[in-house]
């Protein structure tokens, strides 16, 4: 994985959707891989590099913004599921992404960067549905599950964190 650090790249990654935040970084790392984000959290380890984890940018609460320099792990690239589908669980795949889901459990294996519109196509296939429904169907769910993010559903279904396992 090679480091992004053209200054006009970077800049995307220093806001969210509010634009109420504006932070600084050096560097962005793309990974694709559990072995890639791995790698990138022991080297900013070693090197003592604060990093700053990214979703896909829609939350309005800075979460994702580096307000104190360092890098900017954005894990937007990790949209698949890279291990065999356990017993039970089956693949479903779309432009861009594939989940795994065993719908007898009501269970789902969902990547951090499969949106919101993107698994609930997928879960409606099977005549399931993911019930927080954050209200930003481009939101990313690792994103809605590093905020808690939660819509007028959790009134009845609770937050996020209360479907992860």
């Amino acid at each position: 994985m090679i480091p992004v650090t053209d200054k006009a790249r970077l800049r995307a990654y220093l806001t969210d959707e509010s634009a109420a935040f504006r932070g600084r970084a050096d560097k962005l790392l793309l990974p694709q891989s559990e072995a890639q984000v791995v790698e990138a959290l022991r080297l900013a380890n070693d090197a003592h590099t604060l990093l700053t984890i990214s979703g896909g940018g829609t939350s309005i609460t800075g979460s994702r913004v580096p307000m104190n320099g360092g890098a900017v792990l954005s894990l937007e690239r990790m949209a698949r599921c890279e291990r065999p589908a356990p017993q039970g669980f089956e693949p479903i795949a779309g432009p861009g992404f594939a989940i795994q889901v065993n719908a007898a459990a009501r269970r789902a294996i969902v990547p951090p960067a499969v949106t919101l519109a993107q698994l609930d196509g997928a879960l409606a296939r099977l005549g399931l549905a993911y019930p927080p429904d954050p209200t930003e169907m481009s939101a990313q769910i690792g994103g809605t599950v590093a905020t808690n993010a939660s819509g007028g559903r959790s009134f009845h279904y609770g937050p996020t964190r209360a479907w992860v396992e």
